[in-house]
């Protein structure tokens, strides 16, 4: 296997400080354990979802949170009947958009307990549900798909990935908007590099995802 070259320290410098400003930001998110405010059937999982990126959240947690999730999108809209939630239904009280949300906090659930492969198939699933229009969503599960992609190996498919949610994000926000979505995409963006040894633009991102995280 190839040995590396020793990561330069101003990288590592610049890893650690955009590091430490996604941990803090991370550190503002609420859990909402009720999956369904106001009983109104929509299941607010985008906060679930990158909340379980704490590190205070355990296995036990997302097993509970996969289990709530997998119950309110077996539940029908007539009686009690169950829907195959393998397949998309008419008669889901979840809306495509909610589902597919749903489905992507069970993956988060799914690679925090170590089950990558899983992972991957649940974010994509939930990817072919999204409408096209549903742009920010779409960006934030590949991103997630990117994340999970890293840990399979797959450098420079994730670093691929990660430049297109990247653009995604800056089409949708402005290039230059301070944006969570768009600093969190280049802290991952810079992790890619470093690992790939690529140290320039490891160290450009890391500085623009610091500068990003502070104009927040």
């Amino acid at each position: 296997e190839k040995e590396l070259p020793e990561v330069p320290e101003a990288v590592r410098d610049a890893e650690k400080q955009a590091t430490q400003a996604f941990n803090d930001e991370m550190k503002t998110l609420k859990i909402d354990k009720s999956l369904d405010k106001n009983d109104d059937h929509v299941v607010d999982t985008g906060e679930l979802a990158d909340a379980l990126q704490d590190d205070n959240i355990t296995a036990d947690t997302a097993e509970n949170f996969a289990k709530a999730i997998d119950e309110k999108l077996s539940v029908s809209d007539s009686d009690d009947e169950v829907v195959d939630t393998d397949v998309p239904s008419s008669k889901s009280i979840v809306k495509p958009v909610i589902e597919a949300s749903a489905i992507a906090c069970v993956a988060s659930c799914k690679e925090l307990l170590g089950d990558i492969k899983g992972a991957e198939k649940e974010l994509r699933r939930a990817l072919k549900l999204l409408p096209s229009n549903a742009r920010v969503d779409r960006a934030r599960y590949r991103q997630n798909l990117a994340n999970v992609i890293k840990k399979k190996g797959n450098l420079k498919e994730a670093k691929k990935l990660y430049m297109d949610v990247l653009e995604e994000f800056q089409s949708i926000f402005g290039k230059d908007a301070p944006n969570m979505y768009i600093a969190a995409t280049l802290v991952n963006l810079g992790i890619c590099h470093i690992q790939l040894a690529e140290y320039h633009d490891a160290q450009k991102h890391m500085h623009q995802a610091l500068e990003a995280f502070q104009n927040l």
